[in-house]
């Protein structure tokens, strides 16, 4: 009788741990889900993406230059592409990631795409990686590509949520406001990545190293662009002659800052 109630208990204090497991497991998948309305690029685009469980669903606003207030604006489904596969991913330089495998049928074949989400120091800002825009036959093979891909820190865009694009975007500050050491700040974090740049633009094709340095020049505004968000500034909100900096005319800190050599601008 002792050894029938020593099992029972024993039992419970395992499915007690499981349970609590399960509940861990769960809440991190939960705190970094996707699930929902996410705008690419920039907050006040013309695109968004509607993701659920199934569907991976790309939207464009419809007759924009009949809507002033984004209030009303109309969006309409452009593609659907059904999602395969969403899971964790382990990564040392950011635990909070998510990959995702769509699969679309082209040309009377099914083929597989991999990207990945990975959270930032915002809330309601997210990366997005794609490795190549080209299809695979399996989805083995997306799965490797992604794994297998360089260049996962820089060659990004930002997804914006829907809360984020409603309450945080329409208070960020516009760049005629930024200070001397925010404006130090970006700078020095752009020139963080030089080396990954140049690295990125020694493994361009032949056919496009001509091309190579605006978009290397593409990238690095786009770093730039998720440091200013970061930051709590708007990159769009521009004087209208655009030179923010006229402001710090004559400082001689930017000055030497600016005329440092670096292979890209921004």
């Amino acid at each position: 009788m002792k050894n029938f109630i020593c099992l029972c208990f024993c039992i419970i204090l395992f499915l007690n741990f499981s349970s609590c497991t399960c509940i861990k497991n769960n809440k991190s998948k939960k705190d970094i889900d996707i699930l929902g309305v996410w705008y690419p690029e920039k907050p006040n685009g013309n695109t968004r993406v509607r993701i659920d469980e199934k569907l991976f669903i790309s939207e464009g606003i419809v007759d924009i230059e009949k809507f002033k207030d984004r209030n009303t604006v109309r969006f309409r489904i452009k593609d659907s592409i059904k999602v395969i596969e969403k899971e964790l991913v382990e990564s040392k330089e950011n635990q909070n990631t998510i990959s995702i495998i769509l699969a679309r049928q082209k040309e009377d074949k099914t083929q597989y795409n991999s990207f990945i989400f990975s959270e930032t120091e915002i809330k309601g800002i997210m990366t997005f990686f794609a490795a190549t825009n080209n299809g695979f036959e399996t989805v083995e093979e997306a799965k490797k590509q992604i794994e297998e891909a360089k260049f996962k820190n820089i060659n990004q865009e930002l997804f914006f949520s829907e809360e984020y694009t409603k309450t945080v975007f329409p208070t960020l500050k516009s760049m005629e406001k930024i200070t001397k050491e925010d404006y130090i700040t970006v700078v020095k974090y752009v020139r963080s990545f030089e080396e990954e740049l140049q690295a990125f633009a020694a493994t361009q094709e032949d056919d496009f190293i001509e091309g190579t340095p605006y978009r290397i020049d593409k990238i690095a505004k786009k770093i730039a662009q998720k440091k200013l968000y970061f930051l709590g500034y708007n990159p769009f909100d521009l004087p209208e002659d655009g030179n923010y900096l006229k402001k710090f005319e004559g400082d001689k800190e930017i000055e030497e800052l600016n005329n440092m050599k670096s292979e890209f601008r921004f």
